[in-house]
């Protein structure tokens, strides 16, 4: 009868278990020794002077895990869209992703293939019965450490406080939404500790977040009937606010095209001419003022704020450039309106026509977002 090969997970405990007794002092021939008298188990010397002076591993070279930005992403899209599976007869340790997009699938396969210490990534395929993009990664260590990390989530915290705009990017590649009627971009998850983990992150790197609670009704479907079976809890993290969603897109972004885009379009909101209706003729007047002192049709600020019927203050500002609105005094159209404001017999026709420039460029950038 020939000798009965040990899985996967029987070698890692006699390894560790080696490693033990090598500190205790003993030599390959002592262990094997031990580990008869102990435990019943032969254990040739051959194997344990691999393990202790060649440097061999029963993972053989997959048998580290390199901190680093990678696995901080890796770990933090898992932690989402993530599960895990186990063939103990192939002695297979698998840690999975399911998602819908395949930009997403490929950036993970590609980042925890690095934290693997693998030379080429792991590629995604399509699941044709749920519609989703699957990648698979094998190493039991990293399967261990996500094992571990389901049961207590604090025990990654250092991992990914060391490299917080990885780990974020990461999560709100599996969990965000861009929610642009609101101006929010925003993470859901039932786990609460894993919520207020991410929103520690996002306070390290500036970005200031809310936490929101949420009760969803879960429906199961029995001969033919929806029933509701219970409520479930979601916590959502919420960011909103220019300076948080600027910030935001300069240090996390998102590595899913169409999240980017929908972050994209709330940047250029931010940047569009806002001038409520109320404000507008006041504001073409401004400019028409401030160009009146820029081509010295008037003499002074104060002058040309009395011929215009504005304020001294807000010459001052447009000059000045101080906004995006202020700019619009170097509009052509703008700049030939104001020269030949004095000559016009009809100086109210020369405002309407400013009036008009600016809601036109108005209803311009809003139909940018459409």
């Amino acid at each position: 009868m020939g000798r009965r090969y040990r899985n996967l997970e029987e070698r890692l405990k006699l390894y560790d278990e080696v490693m033990k007794l090598r500190e205790q002092g003993l030599g390959p021939r002592r262990i094997s020794k031990t580990l008869k008298e102990r435990y019943g188990i032969s254990l040739s010397q051959g194997v344990i002077c691999s393990w202790l002076y060649c440097n061999q591993h029963p993972l053989g070279r997959c048998n580290k895990i390199k901190e680093g930005p990678d696995l901080a992403y890796a770990i933090a899209s898992w932690i989402g869209d993530g599960f895990r599976s186990k063939d103990q007869k192939r002695s297979h340790y698998n840690i999975v992703l399911g998602v819908a997009d395949y930009d997403f699938a490929a950036e993970w396969g590609r980042r925890v293939a690095k934290a693997l210490g693998r030379s080429s990534p792991y590629r995604p395929y399509w699941d044709k019965k749920r519609k989703i993009w699957i990648v698979k990664a094998r190493s039991i260590l990293l399967y261990r450490l996500l094992e571990a990390v389901k049961k207590d989530i604090q025990q990654l915290r250092n991992t990914l406080e060391t490299y917080p705009r990885e780990a974020c990017r990461g999560f709100f590649d599996a969990e965000g939404t861009v929610n642009e009627d609101k101006y929010t971009i925003e993470a859901s998850n039932t786990n609460k500790e894993i919520i207020y983990l991410f929103k520690d992150l996002l306070e390290n790197i500036g970005i200031k977040c809310r936490v929101a609670i949420e009760e969803k009704e879960e429906y199961t479907l029995i001969r033919g009937k929806m029933h509701r079976r219970n409520f479930l809890i979601h916590y959502k993290l919420r960011i909103h606010g220019q300076e948080n969603i600027v910030r935001f897109a300069e240090v996390i972004g998102f590595s899913i095209k169409r999240k980017r885009e929908k972050l994209m379009r709330i940047l250029r909101q931010y940047e569009a001419l806002k001038i409520p209706n109320e404000w507008i003729e006041q504001t073409a007047k401004g400019l028409l003022a401030a160009n009146l002192v820029r081509f010295g049709i008037a003499k002074t600020q104060y002058e040309a704020a009395r011929m215009v019927g504005v304020s001294q203050s807000t010459v001052s500002r447009h000059l000045n450039y101080i906004g995006k609105v202020s700019e619009l005094i170097l509009d052509p159209e703008i700049e030939r309106l104001s020269i030949h404001y004095l000559d016009h017999p009809n100086k109210d026709d020369i405002i309407r026509k400013i009036v008009e420039k600016l809601k036109k460029l108005s209803k311009a950038y809003a139909s940018d977002f459409q």
